[in-house]
């Protein structure tokens, strides 16, 4: 005989699913378009000589942020606090890492959000450059005298990566997800991106392009109901 509760653990999908599910040819064809990437932001960032050392499963590196800055979607300069860390697996031969930084960014808050209430602490709501050590001229430009003080906020972006090493430079690809509590970014907490890497050997200098990463929609037209306005049927 049945267990009761393995019946009504059968049977309650069937209760609770009403909505007719569209049919594919086979369970195991993709559901989704490729997805579209929009240059969002591009970042020169700086760091200083690593510290490695060496363990049972490869080489470990610690790499001091010490500055640089962001143009495009957001714009502000990068604060020296921090460090990437990087662990080359043994098995890899040096050929290849995997990388992890936090920058912190020192962020120039859009202009037509800077009369609003910001409801951080006051450290983060009038941050100028240079404030936490962030290195001088790192293009960021000072407001004409006639223009209101620009007002800056600071915004973390973390990076996770997988990066490839020949010919005296190393490219990786890897998400990057963005960190705000000021209104004008709240936004950006909830968005997906992911980022292309190149640095040379020796030059203390990444170049870095964050793009934002979009659905394409289903390949049946069908549409994703997760982002349907609430209440709205598909």
């Amino acid at each position: 005989m049945l267990n009761p509760s393995l019946a009504v653990a059968v049977t309650l999908p069937l209760v609770i699913s009403a909505k007719p599910v569209v049919a594919h040819t086979s369970i195991d064809d993709p559901v989704f378009n490729a997805p579209v990437l929009t240059h969002f932001l591009h970042m020169n960032a700086l760091t200083s000589f690593p510290v490695n050392i060496s363990d049972i499963d490869g080489i470990r590196g610690r790499y001091p942020n010490v500055g640089g800055n962001l143009t495009g979607a957001i714009t502000g300069t990068i604060v020296n606090m921090g460090a990437a860390t990087e662990w080359f697996p043994i098995l890899l031969n040096e050929t290849a890492s995997f990388y992890t930084n936090i920058w912190t960014i020192n962020a120039t808050v859009p202009s037509l959000t800077q009369s609003k209430p910001i409801s951080v602490p006051k450290q983060n709501r009038k941050q100028r450059p240079g404030q936490y050590g962030a290195r001088p001229g790192d293009n960021t430009p000072s407001p004409p005298s006639s223009s209101p003080a620009n007002e800056y906020t600071t915004i973390y972006l973390t990076a996770s990566a997988h990066l490839t090493y020949a010919n005296e430079f190393l490219h990786g690809f890897g998400p990057v997800t963005v960190s705000s509590s000021h209104p004008a970014f709240l936004d950006l907490n909830v968005r997906s991106f992911y980022a292309e890497i190149e640095a040379g050997y020796r030059t203390g200098l990444g170049r870095i392009d964050v793009f934002e990463v979009k659905t394409e929609g289903k390949r049946d037209g069908s549409p994703i109901e997760a982002l349907l306005p609430p209440g709205v049927e598909a």
